[in-house]
């Protein structure tokens, strides 16, 4: 049986949730905010790098969205697999590049951006419009990249366009 432990809100746990509804390996999802507290903490202390989401195999655990993303998607015919992470190692690997890139540079602004917003964190008018400042610098390097192209790489949606549209 494998399990995916998740948290309820954030944009990682929003994407995983999106691309799971391509594949069609479906894992059970728990969400770690619905188990009991002794639960939660047994399974933080499990977790190889102590951190969420988390996807149980058997008796292998592994943590992290692209890694628990590669594992489901490599049992995927063919044809999903190509489609959501490259037709070739130079695609592949560009893929990951943008993956990196919103992961490292536009998810932790829009995160900053969603905690103010949602009282999850003490509001900061200052933090927020720096924050929105940055997103928009972000947005327009982006949009210079899209100007003549739909996709990001290829000529269909692939898990960097996906992680893109979920993150902003």
């Amino acid at each position: 049986m494998t399990t995916l432990y998740l948290g309820k809100a954030g944009v990682l746990e929003g994407f995983v949730q999106v691309v799971l509804k391509y594949l069609s390996v479906q894992p059970k999802i728990e969400y770690i905010d619905d188990l009991p507290e002794e639960s939660k903490a047994c399974l933080l202390k499990l977790s190889p790098t102590k951190t969420l989401p988390l996807l149980k195999v058997k008796d292998s655990l592994i943590t992290g969205v692209f890694p628990i993303l590669n594992y489901l998607i490599s049992s995927e015919p063919e044809e999903t697999k190509k489609c959501l992470l490259g037709c070739d190692q130079l695609e592949i690997s560009q893929n990951e590049m943008f993956l990196n890139y919103i992961m490292s540079s536009i998810c932790p602004i829009t995160n900053e951006i969603f905690l103010n917003l949602k009282g999850k964190k003490m509001f900061n008018k200052a933090v927020l419009d720096e924050a929105v400042k940055d997103l928009i610098e972000e947005l327009d390097a982006l949009n210079s990249r899209l100007k003549f192209r739909t996709f990001l790489l290829a000529h269909s949606a692939m898990l960097c366009d996906i992680f893109l549209a979920c993150t902003i």
